[in-house]
């Protein structure tokens, strides 16, 4: 143990006695000794006893270890007030981030159970200036968070240098203006309420060359509902699609030949008739031409969307169309734009063989 300076203690109580503007009688006072004893420590003639030590300790706020040494232990307190300071930062910094995060956290509740989910039953399309796009709607109080993807206009190819412009709305009213888009939109917009039976994609691309199309397309939006009940009724509907590679796998072994990027095709002829399968992996299409020999049959499958559009015209004039229908398998529901749906029992059972190859299970 260090032998304790009497003289440099002493000196150091006088120190601390002085800073605090006092006398040698009122620390006196303050200890409950006499003015003598205290006289006697700063003269370094003899140490208080421990327990006056531990009262000139806490009168003067220093250590024992400070007051044996005769001197304040100035890297330890620099030390101390440090820790102290970030403590006190870290304490306001805490108390201003629990209640933001509380408010989130109540926020998040509040609007979870509001939160409503909507996707579009967009139906497959070849007509001239209309769009293939997927549409997902999660709606807030107030907020609307809109993904649109796998947006591709009918009869174009879309080019690098082609400035694109997609428009969303709902009736008249616009949730979404997206400039220069590539295949996929995602925005959170600030909204009310929302036309689900009125929704309208407006894309227009703007060309180098100075020239502009305008492409358009009408759909409705679902209602996703957490329901048990449904979910049995589509079990066998709602098959996972397999992943390209399988697909791709899946296909070459089945003689299908890669005519050009991310496209499969082969040629059936059985029943004196030919049909000429094409699956387009990109845009998550099957297409199917079915040629009898008093009609033609053009099938286009979204796989995705579980929809379907066909096509039924006379071989020798496209031109003469009897039977045009959508048909989407999910929801069990057809549309008849011309015709009576005659051969839907039949495609539909084509359709589904062509999409098995694509599901797991």
């Amino acid at each position: 143990m260090k032998e304790i300076d009497n003289e440099k203690v002493g000196k150091f109580i006088e120190n601390l006695r002085k800073e605090k503007g006092l006398t040698q009688q009122d620390l006196a006072d303050i200890l409950s000794v006499s003015n003598q004893a205290v006289s006697k420590w700063e003269g370094g003639r003899n140490l208080p006893d421990i327990a006056i030590q531990r009262v000139i300790c806490d009168t003067f706020n220093i250590t024992m270890e400070e007051l044996h040494a005769g001197e304040r232990d100035i890297k330890k307190r620099n030390k101390t007030k440090k820790i102290r300071k970030e403590n006190k930062i870290f304490s306001i910094v805490l108390m201003c981030i629990v209640p933001v995060m509380v408010f989130f956290v109540v926020y998040f509740i509040i609007n979870f159970r509001a939160l409503k989910i909507y996707y579009s039953n967009s139906q497959i399309t070849n007509e001239e200036n209309s769009i293939r796009a997927n549409l997902l709607i999660f709606k807030l109080p107030r907020k609307l968070i809109i993904f649109i993807n796998n947006i591709y206009p009918c009869n174009y190819e879309v080019k690098d240098s082609d400035l694109l412009d997609l428009k969303l709305y709902s009736g008249n009213k616009k949730l979404l203006n997206s400039s220069m888009i590539k295949n996929d939109v995602f925005e959170v917009v600030t909204a009310q309420d929302i036309d689900r039976k009125n929704i309208r994609l407006v894309l227009k691309i703007d060309s180098v060359d100075g020239t502009s199309k305008t492409f358009e397309r009408k759909m409705k939006l679902i209602k996703y509902e957490n329901n048990e009940k449904n979910d049995d009724k589509y079990k066998n509907k709602s098959l996972m699609i397999l992943s390209n590679d399988e697909i791709v796998k899946k296909l070459l072994k089945d003689g299908y030949i890669n005519t050009e990027n991310e496209v499969y095709e082969k040629e059936i002829i059985e029943n004196n008739a030919t049909t000429r399968v094409k699956y387009d992996l990109e845009h998550e299409t099957i297409e199917i031409l079915y040629v009898h020999n008093s009609y033609t049959e053009k099938i286009v499958v979204d796989y995705q969307l579980k929809i379907f559009r066909t096509v039924v015209f006379n071989k020798n004039n496209i031109n003469n169309v009897s039977e045009k229908y959508i048909f989407d398998l999910k929801n069990e529901k057809n549309i008849c734009e011309i015709g009576e749906c005659a051969t839907l029992k039949k495609t539909r059972k084509m359709v589904e063989k062509y999409l098995s190859q694509l599901q797991v299970g």
